[in-house]
This record gives structure tokens, C-alpha cells and sequence, in this order.
């Protein structure tokens, strides 16, 4: 079975070419307000793995790797003190 082709247009192939020039988020969002887009932040919001894999140049896969591997980080900061947890609700 053949890999399908996904076709990319608009905000995505902005995205992935400001990613390549800046090679940061911060830019890339600079970049794109550079192009006109308003509040690009909340368009790239709602992108797959897949297209935000397109946009950084990896597999979904991978991306969902990062987002796995940030999430334990977020959940270990949050709850490394029980004590602070129960204290915060």
C-alpha cells in the first residue's frame, strides 16, 4: 500500500517556510503576522500531528512523542509536592 499524498496549502506551507527561515515559534508567528495573517496562533491551533509534523519537518509520530514526553514534564512540575497540589485546590 502506497504512502497517500497529503496536499498542504495556505497558513500550513506559510508556517512550514517561516519555521525553516526562523527555526522558532516566536518567529514563525512573527513571520506569519509579517504575511498578514491575523492571529495565527489561533489558526494553527487546531492542526493534526500530522500537519504540525509537516510544519517542523518530522513524522507525527514524533510530534506525538514531544507532546507525550512535555505533558509528563507539565504533570511532574505540577504534582512533585503533593503537599503544594492540595494547598492550590
Amino acid at each position: 500500500m502506497g504512502r497517500r499524498k497529503i496536499v498542504y496549502e495556505g497558513i500550513i506551507v506559510d508556517a512550514r517556510k517561516c519555521w525553516d527561515v526562523t527555526g522558532s515559534y516566536d518567529g514563525m508567528i512573527k513571520c506569519l503576522k509579517d504575511k498578514g495573517y491575523d492571529k495565527p496562533e489561533e489558526k494553527l491551533s487546531g492542526l493534526t500531528l500530522e500537519e504540525i509534523g509537516y510544519i517542523l519537518g518530522v513524522t507525527r509520530e514524533r510530534v506525538r512523542q514531544i507532546e507525550e514526553k512535555a505533558l509528563k514534564k507539565l504533570r511532574f512540575f505540577i504534582f512533585k509536592d503533593k503537599k503544594d497540589f492540595d494547598n492550590f485546590i
